[in-house]
């Protein structure tokens, strides 16, 4: 797809999905490790580029600085903009190549200003945890989550500060969007 991201040329059905993106990612950070489906949209949202194409729709302002971890950046991202700077990370793939810790973390008096990564997988990792903290439900604890091991683990040392940190958002094939906010506590199976 050519059309821009945002503005006045983007489709009316990229507008709609990403309306379905939004409430997917609002869902995601809400309920911590449990996958989120777009119900009726996932088919238009086709494959995790597409899906991601249109999360970025819904999330992005159109100056929005945005990095990309590794790899080309997407045509349909804004111009990339070093880690430090960024408020969303691009993560085309389970690794962030170590750009997740360089991510901002917001500040004591502007929490909200940490960063968001957001991870574009062709396959769910399922890296066994224990979550815990706000919107964890009783039962709910124990779950495979979509990123590696090494990734959460990157996170764990990102998110020690509270309330700083940084949001994970997956994106999966078929539509599927998990989310991980920072209040979120993980505790990697196996991991040191």
């Amino acid at each position: 797809m050519s059309a821009p991201l945002v503005g006045p040329r983007a489709g009316l059905r990229e507008v709609v999905l990403a309306h379905v993106a939004f409430r997917a990612a609002l869902d995601g950070l809400t309920r911590p490790g449990r996958p989120i489906h777009a119900g009726r949209q996932e088919a238009a949202l086709g494959g995790p580029e597409t899906f991601a194409r249109v999360l970025a729709l819904a999330l992005f302002d159109p100056d929005t600085p945005v990095a990309v971890a590794a790899g080309d950046r997407p045509e349909w991202l804004p111009e990339a903009v070093p880690t430090p700077d960024a408020g969303w990370l691009f993560v085309p793939g389970g690794d962030s190549g170590g750009e997740l810790e360089r991510l901002p973390r917001g500040t004591p008096e502007a929490p909200e200003s940490g960063g968001c990564a957001v991870y574009v997988l062709e396959r769910a990792h399922h890296t066994p945890t224990v979550l815990t903290g706000p919107g964890v439900a009783p039962g709910d604890e124990h779950v495979a989550l979509p990123w590696p091991a090494t990734e959460l683990v990157a996170r764990h040392r990102v998110c020690q500060t509270w309330p700083l940190g940084v949001d994970l958002l997956a994106v999966l094939p078929d539509g599927v969007l998990v989310g991980l906010p920072r209040t979120t506590r993980v505790i990697v199976h196996g991991a040191r």
